[in-house]
Protein backbone atom coordinates (compact mmCIF):
# COMPACT_ATOMS: atom_id res chain seq x y z
CA UNK A 1 0.00 0.00 0.00
CA UNK A 2 1.50 3.24 -0.80
CA UNK A 3 2.66 5.46 2.06
CA UNK A 4 1.24 8.89 1.15
CA UNK A 5 -1.05 11.18 2.17
CA UNK A 6 -3.65 11.26 -0.19
CA UNK A 7 -3.16 7.14 0.65
CA UNK A 8 -3.82 8.16 4.15
CA UNK A 9 -6.45 10.31 2.97
CA UNK A 10 -8.61 7.67 1.63
CA UNK A 11 -8.09 4.82 4.30
CA UNK A 12 -9.53 7.63 6.63
CA UNK A 13 -12.52 8.01 4.63
CA UNK A 14 -13.24 4.15 4.41
CA UNK A 15 -13.29 3.97 8.34
CA UNK A 16 -15.13 6.64 8.27
CA UNK A 17 -17.54 4.82 6.08
CA UNK A 18 -17.26 1.89 8.03
CA UNK A 19 -18.68 4.21 11.11
CA UNK A 20 -21.29 4.79 8.83
CA UNK A 21 -22.52 1.42 7.92
CA UNK A 22 -22.72 0.68 12.16
CA UNK A 23 -24.87 4.31 12.08
CA UNK A 24 -26.96 2.91 9.50
CA UNK A 25 -27.68 -0.12 11.38
CA UNK A 26 -28.73 1.86 14.06
CA UNK A 27 -31.19 3.71 11.67
CA UNK A 28 -29.81 6.07 9.83
CA UNK A 29 -30.94 5.41 6.08
CA UNK A 30 -27.90 6.87 4.81
CA UNK A 31 -28.21 6.01 1.00
CA UNK A 32 -31.99 5.37 0.92
CA UNK A 33 -33.72 6.93 -1.93
CA UNK A 34 -36.94 8.71 -1.87
CA UNK A 35 -39.49 5.88 -0.37
CA UNK A 36 -41.61 7.00 -3.69
CA UNK A 37 -39.44 5.97 -6.07
CA UNK A 38 -38.87 2.53 -7.50
CA UNK A 39 -35.33 0.91 -7.25
CA UNK A 40 -33.50 0.98 -10.43
CA UNK A 41 -32.18 -2.09 -11.34
CA UNK A 42 -30.17 -0.70 -14.07
CA UNK A 43 -27.03 -2.16 -12.74
CA UNK A 44 -28.19 -5.78 -13.19
CA UNK A 45 -28.87 -5.34 -16.87
CA UNK A 46 -26.40 -6.47 -19.39
CA UNK A 47 -23.10 -8.35 -19.19
CA UNK A 48 -21.32 -8.22 -15.92
CA UNK A 49 -18.33 -10.10 -14.14
CA UNK A 50 -17.18 -10.89 -10.71
CA UNK A 51 -14.54 -10.38 -8.33
CA UNK A 52 -14.10 -12.30 -4.79
CA UNK A 53 -11.59 -11.68 -1.98
CA UNK A 54 -9.07 -14.09 -3.19
CA UNK A 55 -8.68 -12.55 -6.87
CA UNK A 56 -5.26 -11.16 -5.79
CA UNK A 57 -4.25 -10.03 -9.07
CA UNK A 58 -7.14 -7.86 -9.69
CA UNK A 59 -7.18 -6.12 -6.13
CA UNK A 60 -3.31 -5.43 -6.22
CA UNK A 61 -4.09 -2.76 -9.60
CA UNK A 62 -8.18 -2.01 -9.61
CA UNK A 63 -7.90 0.37 -11.92
CA UNK A 64 -5.98 -1.70 -14.40
CA UNK A 65 -8.40 -4.72 -13.61
CA UNK A 66 -11.45 -2.20 -14.56
CA UNK A 67 -9.62 -1.07 -17.88
CA UNK A 68 -9.34 -4.47 -19.11
CA UNK A 69 -12.98 -5.61 -18.08
CA UNK A 70 -14.09 -2.20 -20.06
CA UNK A 71 -12.65 -3.39 -23.30
CA UNK A 72 -14.20 -6.50 -22.53
CA UNK A 73 -17.47 -5.18 -23.35
CA UNK A 74 -18.71 -5.35 -19.11
CA UNK A 75 -20.93 -2.87 -17.85
CA UNK A 76 -21.30 -4.36 -14.12
CA UNK A 77 -18.71 -5.18 -11.72
CA UNK A 78 -19.90 -7.73 -8.94
CA UNK A 79 -17.26 -6.75 -6.42
CA UNK A 80 -17.34 -8.65 -3.16
CA UNK A 81 -16.89 -6.63 -0.06
CA UNK A 82 -16.28 -9.50 2.34
CA UNK A 83 -17.46 -13.23 3.42
CA UNK A 84 -18.62 -13.73 7.45
CA UNK A 85 -15.05 -14.53 8.26
CA UNK A 86 -13.10 -11.71 7.41
CA UNK A 87 -13.43 -8.08 8.14
CA UNK A 88 -15.97 -5.58 7.62
CA UNK A 89 -14.56 -4.22 4.29
CA UNK A 90 -11.55 -6.45 3.32
CA UNK A 91 -9.62 -4.26 1.47
CA UNK A 92 -11.28 -0.90 1.59
CA UNK A 93 -8.61 0.99 0.09
CA UNK A 94 -8.75 -1.35 -2.89
CA UNK A 95 -12.35 -1.25 -3.02
CA UNK A 96 -12.52 2.57 -3.40
CA UNK A 97 -10.09 2.41 -6.03
CA UNK A 98 -12.45 -0.34 -8.02
CA UNK A 99 -15.33 2.31 -7.38
CA UNK A 100 -13.76 4.89 -9.03
CA UNK A 101 -12.55 3.37 -11.94
CA UNK A 102 -15.27 1.56 -12.42
CA UNK A 103 -17.58 5.19 -12.05
CA UNK A 104 -14.77 6.55 -14.00
CA UNK A 105 -15.06 4.45 -16.95
CA UNK A 106 -18.87 4.82 -16.93
CA UNK A 107 -19.30 1.23 -15.25
CA UNK A 108 -21.21 0.56 -12.17
CA UNK A 109 -20.54 -1.66 -9.19
CA UNK A 110 -22.69 -3.83 -6.77
CA UNK A 111 -21.19 -5.01 -3.71
CA UNK A 112 -21.66 -8.88 -2.76
CA UNK A 113 -21.21 -10.34 0.70
CA UNK A 114 -21.47 -13.60 1.98
CA UNK A 115 -23.17 -13.87 5.53
CA UNK A 116 -23.29 -17.13 7.32
CA UNK A 117 -26.56 -16.53 9.18
CA UNK A 118 -25.17 -17.55 12.08
CA UNK A 119 -24.76 -14.33 13.34
CA UNK A 120 -27.68 -12.12 12.14
CA UNK A 121 -25.81 -8.89 13.89
CA UNK A 122 -22.95 -9.41 12.57
CA UNK A 123 -24.20 -10.15 9.07
CA UNK A 124 -26.28 -6.91 9.11
CA UNK A 125 -23.67 -4.60 10.22
CA UNK A 126 -21.10 -6.44 7.29
CA UNK A 127 -24.06 -5.93 4.64
CA UNK A 128 -24.37 -2.59 5.67
CA UNK A 129 -20.48 -1.55 5.66
CA UNK A 130 -20.39 -2.47 1.86
CA UNK A 131 -23.69 -0.25 1.23
CA UNK A 132 -22.56 2.34 3.10
CA UNK A 133 -19.17 2.28 1.63
CA UNK A 134 -17.76 5.76 -0.02
CA UNK A 135 -15.07 6.23 -2.09
CA UNK A 136 -12.51 8.63 -1.85
CA UNK A 137 -14.07 10.54 -4.37
CA UNK A 138 -17.27 10.27 -2.44
CA UNK A 139 -18.98 7.41 -4.59
CA UNK A 140 -20.69 4.14 -3.11
CA UNK A 141 -21.43 1.27 -4.82
CA UNK A 142 -24.81 1.41 -7.37
CA UNK A 143 -26.25 -1.82 -5.48
CA UNK A 144 -26.04 -4.46 -3.03
CA UNK A 145 -26.38 -8.10 -3.15
CA UNK A 146 -26.45 -10.76 -0.79
CA UNK A 147 -24.89 -14.21 -1.55
CA UNK A 148 -27.16 -16.65 0.04
CA UNK A 149 -25.28 -20.27 -0.01
CA UNK A 150 -23.52 -20.52 3.34
CA UNK A 151 -24.51 -23.89 5.12
CA UNK A 152 -23.23 -22.76 8.49
CA UNK A 153 -26.55 -23.09 10.16
CA UNK A 154 -27.03 -26.49 9.10
CA UNK A 155 -31.21 -26.84 10.18
CA UNK A 156 -33.08 -25.68 6.51
CA UNK A 157 -35.88 -24.01 8.48
CA UNK A 158 -33.75 -22.07 10.93
CA UNK A 159 -31.40 -20.93 7.80
CA UNK A 160 -34.62 -19.92 6.20
CA UNK A 161 -35.95 -18.38 9.12
CA UNK A 162 -32.53 -16.51 9.63
CA UNK A 163 -32.57 -15.27 5.83
CA UNK A 164 -35.68 -13.93 6.02
CA UNK A 165 -35.14 -11.95 9.72
CA UNK A 166 -31.28 -10.45 7.39
CA UNK A 167 -33.31 -9.62 4.32
CA UNK A 168 -36.01 -7.77 6.09
CA UNK A 169 -33.43 -6.16 8.35
CA UNK A 170 -31.24 -4.76 5.28
CA UNK A 171 -34.32 -3.54 3.68
CA UNK A 172 -35.68 -1.50 6.91
CA UNK A 173 -31.94 -0.08 6.92
CA UNK A 174 -31.75 0.93 3.39
CA UNK A 175 -35.11 1.93 2.49
CA UNK A 176 -37.73 0.92 -0.13
CA UNK A 177 -36.02 2.46 -2.99
CA UNK A 178 -32.76 1.09 -2.93
CA UNK A 179 -32.04 -1.61 -4.93
CA UNK A 180 -31.12 -5.26 -3.95
CA UNK A 181 -30.05 -8.34 -5.29
CA UNK A 182 -30.34 -11.91 -4.22
CA UNK A 183 -27.54 -14.48 -5.22
CA UNK A 184 -29.25 -17.23 -5.37
CA UNK A 185 -28.06 -21.06 -4.71
CA UNK A 186 -28.45 -23.01 -8.86
CA UNK A 187 -31.86 -24.09 -8.76
CA UNK A 188 -31.24 -27.01 -10.74
CA UNK A 189 -29.41 -28.39 -7.70
CA UNK A 190 -32.43 -26.97 -5.27
CA UNK A 191 -35.05 -29.06 -7.24
CA UNK A 192 -33.26 -32.37 -6.34
CA UNK A 193 -34.64 -34.70 -3.90
CA UNK A 194 -31.35 -34.70 -2.14
CA UNK A 195 -31.15 -30.71 -2.29
CA UNK A 196 -29.26 -28.67 0.76
CA UNK A 197 -32.25 -26.35 1.01
CA UNK A 198 -35.93 -27.79 1.23
CA UNK A 199 -38.52 -25.30 -0.31
CA UNK A 200 -36.15 -22.38 -1.17
CA UNK A 201 -38.13 -19.23 -0.28
CA UNK A 202 -38.40 -18.07 -3.58
CA UNK A 203 -41.25 -15.95 -3.30
CA UNK A 204 -40.98 -14.41 0.30
CA UNK A 205 -37.53 -13.26 -1.03
CA UNK A 206 -39.48 -10.97 -2.82
CA UNK A 207 -40.71 -8.61 -0.39
CA UNK A 208 -36.78 -7.91 0.32
CA UNK A 209 -35.03 -8.21 -3.74
CA UNK A 210 -35.51 -6.56 -6.56
CA UNK A 211 -33.69 -8.68 -8.93
CA UNK A 212 -32.33 -12.75 -8.68
CA UNK A 213 -28.81 -13.95 -9.42
CA UNK A 214 -29.33 -17.85 -9.68
CA UNK A 215 -25.36 -19.33 -9.32
CA UNK A 216 -26.70 -21.86 -12.14
CA UNK A 217 -23.36 -23.58 -12.35
CA UNK A 218 -23.43 -26.14 -15.04
CA UNK A 219 -19.43 -26.57 -15.83
CA UNK A 220 -18.76 -29.81 -14.37
CA UNK A 221 -22.66 -30.86 -15.14
CA UNK A 222 -23.59 -30.41 -19.06
CA UNK A 223 -21.39 -31.39 -21.46
CA UNK A 224 -21.09 -29.05 -25.14
CA UNK A 225 -23.29 -26.32 -26.16
CA UNK A 226 -26.43 -27.82 -26.62
CA UNK A 227 -26.35 -29.31 -22.46
CA UNK A 228 -25.12 -25.85 -21.00
CA UNK A 229 -27.97 -23.76 -23.44
CA UNK A 230 -30.73 -26.61 -21.74
CA UNK A 231 -29.44 -26.36 -18.30
CA UNK A 232 -29.31 -22.54 -18.36
CA UNK A 233 -32.98 -22.61 -19.46
CA UNK A 234 -34.20 -25.04 -16.95
CA UNK A 235 -32.13 -22.62 -14.11
CA UNK A 236 -34.64 -19.75 -15.51
CA UNK A 237 -37.94 -22.31 -15.45
CA UNK A 238 -37.28 -22.93 -12.09
CA UNK A 239 -36.82 -19.24 -10.49
CA UNK A 240 -39.26 -17.82 -12.26
CA UNK A 241 -41.45 -21.18 -11.06
CA UNK A 242 -40.37 -20.27 -7.76
CA UNK A 243 -41.17 -17.33 -7.74
CA UNK A 244 -44.78 -17.60 -9.69
CA UNK A 245 -43.82 -14.71 -11.81
CA UNK A 246 -42.33 -15.70 -15.14
CA UNK A 247 -41.11 -11.45 -15.52
CA UNK A 248 -39.16 -11.90 -12.45
CA UNK A 249 -36.16 -9.75 -13.13
CA UNK A 250 -33.04 -12.30 -13.52
CA UNK A 251 -29.06 -11.96 -14.24
CA UNK A 252 -27.92 -15.65 -14.55
CA UNK A 253 -25.03 -16.82 -13.10
CA UNK A 254 -23.00 -19.34 -15.26
CA UNK A 255 -19.17 -21.08 -14.66
CA UNK A 256 -17.20 -21.92 -13.63
CA UNK A 257 -15.75 -19.91 -16.27
CA UNK A 258 -12.81 -22.27 -17.19
CA UNK A 259 -14.94 -25.25 -17.03
CA UNK A 260 -16.60 -24.39 -20.28
CA UNK A 261 -15.14 -24.02 -24.21
CA UNK A 262 -16.80 -21.65 -26.94
CA UNK A 263 -19.60 -23.69 -27.43
CA UNK A 264 -20.61 -24.41 -24.13
CA UNK A 265 -20.46 -19.93 -23.67
CA UNK A 266 -22.46 -20.28 -27.02
CA UNK A 267 -24.99 -22.22 -25.35
CA UNK A 268 -24.85 -20.46 -21.85
CA UNK A 269 -25.54 -17.09 -24.05
CA UNK A 270 -28.07 -18.15 -26.05
CA UNK A 271 -30.55 -19.12 -23.47
CA UNK A 272 -29.94 -15.95 -21.74
CA UNK A 273 -30.84 -14.02 -24.71
CA UNK A 274 -33.88 -16.67 -25.25
CA UNK A 275 -35.32 -16.41 -22.17
CA UNK A 276 -34.84 -12.06 -22.16
CA UNK A 277 -33.03 -12.42 -19.33
CA UNK A 278 -32.11 -8.95 -17.93
CA UNK A 279 -28.77 -10.09 -17.92
CA UNK A 280 -26.00 -12.71 -17.57
CA UNK A 281 -22.37 -12.99 -16.62
CA UNK A 282 -19.92 -15.87 -15.88
CA UNK A 283 -17.85 -16.79 -12.86
CA UNK A 284 -15.22 -14.96 -12.79
CA UNK A 285 -13.30 -12.48 -14.47
CA UNK A 286 -10.32 -14.47 -13.26
CA UNK A 287 -11.31 -17.82 -15.07
CA UNK A 288 -12.81 -16.15 -18.00
CA UNK A 289 -9.13 -15.84 -19.68
CA UNK A 290 -10.18 -16.96 -23.60
CA UNK A 291 -11.00 -13.66 -25.17
CA UNK A 292 -13.20 -15.47 -27.55
CA UNK A 293 -15.01 -15.81 -24.50
CA UNK A 294 -16.01 -12.07 -24.55
CA UNK A 295 -16.93 -11.60 -28.07
CA UNK A 296 -19.70 -13.96 -26.94
CA UNK A 297 -20.66 -12.66 -23.44
CA UNK A 298 -20.64 -9.10 -25.09
CA UNK A 299 -23.95 -10.13 -26.87
CA UNK A 300 -25.97 -10.26 -23.97
CA UNK A 301 -27.65 -7.36 -24.05
CA UNK A 302 -28.81 -4.50 -21.03
CA UNK A 303 -32.65 -5.93 -21.12
CA UNK A 304 -35.42 -3.83 -19.32
CA UNK A 305 -37.97 -6.54 -17.22
CA UNK A 306 -39.93 -7.89 -20.05
CA UNK A 307 -43.65 -8.52 -20.22
CA UNK A 308 -44.73 -10.88 -22.04
CA UNK A 309 -41.91 -13.19 -20.55
CA UNK A 310 -39.70 -14.71 -23.35
CA UNK A 311 -39.48 -17.39 -25.32
CA UNK A 312 -43.03 -16.69 -26.48
CA UNK A 313 -44.87 -19.10 -28.48
CA UNK A 314 -45.80 -18.95 -31.91
CA UNK A 315 -49.48 -17.31 -32.44
CA UNK A 316 -48.83 -15.17 -29.57
CA UNK A 317 -50.96 -12.36 -30.03
CA UNK A 318 -48.83 -10.19 -28.19
CA UNK A 319 -47.23 -7.17 -29.77
CA UNK A 320 -43.72 -7.01 -28.90
CA UNK A 321 -40.44 -4.97 -29.17
CA UNK A 322 -39.85 -1.40 -28.64
CA UNK A 323 -43.39 0.50 -29.71
CA UNK A 324 -44.47 3.50 -28.94
CA UNK A 325 -47.54 3.08 -26.20
CA UNK A 326 -47.95 -0.30 -26.95
CA UNK A 327 -44.04 -2.27 -25.34
CA UNK A 328 -40.84 -0.73 -24.58
CA UNK A 329 -39.67 -4.09 -22.45
CA UNK A 330 -38.23 -5.50 -25.56
CA UNK A 331 -36.33 -3.31 -27.37
CA UNK A 332 -33.36 -5.51 -28.84
CA UNK A 333 -34.70 -8.89 -29.94
CA UNK A 334 -38.04 -11.23 -29.43
CA UNK A 335 -37.76 -14.76 -29.14
CA UNK A 336 -40.21 -17.92 -29.57
CA UNK A 337 -40.68 -21.41 -29.81
CA UNK A 338 -41.95 -23.54 -32.52
CA UNK A 339 -42.42 -27.19 -32.32
CA UNK A 340 -40.67 -29.36 -34.26
CA UNK A 341 -41.78 -31.58 -37.29
CA UNK A 342 -40.10 -32.62 -40.69
CA UNK A 343 -40.23 -29.98 -44.50
CA UNK A 344 -39.93 -26.70 -44.69
CA UNK A 345 -42.11 -23.97 -43.40
CA UNK A 346 -43.62 -20.75 -44.04
CA UNK A 347 -43.30 -17.90 -41.49
CA UNK A 348 -45.54 -15.18 -41.57
CA UNK A 349 -45.84 -12.04 -39.17
CA UNK A 350 -46.38 -8.27 -39.34
CA UNK A 351 -43.45 -5.75 -38.53
CA UNK A 352 -44.03 -1.99 -36.99
CA UNK A 353 -42.19 0.93 -38.38
CA UNK A 354 -38.81 -1.61 -40.23
CA UNK A 355 -36.05 0.40 -41.51
CA UNK A 356 -33.98 -0.69 -44.34
CA UNK A 357 -31.69 -4.12 -42.63
CA UNK A 358 -32.87 -2.60 -39.12
CA UNK A 359 -34.40 -6.63 -38.45
CA UNK A 360 -33.22 -9.67 -38.93
CA UNK A 361 -34.83 -12.71 -38.70
CA UNK A 362 -32.88 -16.33 -37.02
CA UNK A 363 -33.48 -19.35 -36.93
CA UNK A 364 -32.09 -21.93 -34.64
CA UNK A 365 -29.70 -19.27 -34.22
CA UNK A 366 -28.94 -19.24 -38.08
CA UNK A 367 -29.42 -15.90 -40.05
CA UNK A 368 -31.90 -16.23 -42.48
CA UNK A 369 -32.03 -12.36 -43.69
CA UNK A 370 -32.54 -9.24 -42.77
CA UNK A 371 -36.55 -8.64 -43.01
CA UNK A 372 -37.40 -5.90 -45.49
CA UNK A 373 -38.55 -2.11 -44.72
CA UNK A 374 -41.78 -1.38 -43.59
CA UNK A 375 -44.04 2.01 -43.22
CA UNK A 376 -42.87 5.01 -40.80
CA UNK A 377 -44.49 4.84 -37.60
CA UNK A 378 -46.73 1.78 -38.77
CA UNK A 379 -47.60 -2.01 -39.24
CA UNK A 380 -46.47 -3.61 -42.35
CA UNK A 381 -49.36 -5.94 -44.08
CA UNK A 382 -48.82 -9.57 -42.88
CA UNK A 383 -45.50 -11.18 -44.81
CA UNK A 384 -44.52 -14.37 -45.87
CA UNK A 385 -40.71 -16.13 -44.88
CA UNK A 386 -39.82 -19.20 -46.60
CA UNK A 387 -38.07 -21.12 -43.65
CA UNK A 388 -35.73 -24.26 -45.36
CA UNK A 389 -35.95 -27.63 -43.83
CA UNK A 390 -32.78 -27.77 -42.50
CA UNK A 391 -33.15 -24.68 -40.78
CA UNK A 392 -35.52 -26.42 -38.79
CA UNK A 393 -35.41 -29.18 -35.71
CA UNK A 394 -37.55 -32.20 -36.34
CA UNK A 395 -37.78 -33.56 -32.90
CA UNK A 396 -36.60 -30.43 -30.55
CA UNK A 397 -38.33 -27.03 -30.50
CA UNK A 398 -37.55 -24.12 -32.99
CA UNK A 399 -35.80 -20.72 -31.90
CA UNK A 400 -36.78 -18.19 -34.51
CA UNK A 401 -35.62 -14.55 -32.81
CA UNK A 402 -36.39 -10.93 -34.81
CA UNK A 403 -32.88 -9.06 -33.92
CA UNK A 404 -32.62 -5.45 -33.79
CA UNK A 405 -29.73 -3.69 -34.42
CA UNK A 406 -29.85 -1.02 -32.36
CA UNK A 407 -28.66 -1.40 -28.14
CA UNK A 408 -28.43 0.24 -25.15
CA UNK A 409 -29.46 2.66 -24.87
CA UNK A 410 -29.72 3.93 -28.38
CA UNK A 411 -32.75 1.30 -29.12
CA UNK A 412 -34.22 0.90 -32.53
CA UNK A 413 -37.82 1.76 -32.71
CA UNK A 414 -39.50 -1.21 -34.15
CA UNK A 415 -42.25 -4.01 -33.16
CA UNK A 416 -43.28 -7.41 -34.59
CA UNK A 417 -46.90 -9.13 -34.19
CA UNK A 418 -48.90 -12.50 -35.55
CA UNK A 419 -46.17 -14.82 -35.73
CA UNK A 420 -47.17 -18.09 -37.21
CA UNK A 421 -45.42 -20.80 -39.05
CA UNK A 422 -47.23 -23.31 -41.48
CA UNK A 423 -46.22 -26.28 -43.27
CA UNK A 424 -44.81 -24.86 -46.60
Amino acid sequence: MPNTSNSKMRVARAVLAAGLALAAVGGIHAVAKDSATTPSVLAYRGLGTWVDIYDAALWNDPPAAVQTMQADGIRTIYLQSSNFSHPDIVFPLRMSEFIDAAHGAGMRVVAWYLPSLAHINVDLRKSMAAITFRSAAGSGVDSFALDIESRVVTDPTIRTARLMDLSQRIRDAVGPGYPLGAITPNAVSLAKPTTFWPDFPYASLTQYYDVFLPMCYSGTVAAGGQAVHDYAASCADLVRAGVGDPTVPIHQIGGVADNYDAAEIEGFVRAVREYGLMGGSLYDFMTTDDPAAWDLLRTIPANPRESPALPMPVGSPDAVGNIPRVDRSHPKEVFYLAPGGPGAFNLSYQGFDLGSGEVALWVNWQPVKAIGKGPAGKWTRTRTISIADELLLDDAPNSIGFIASGDYPSWSTWGVRGVTLSAG
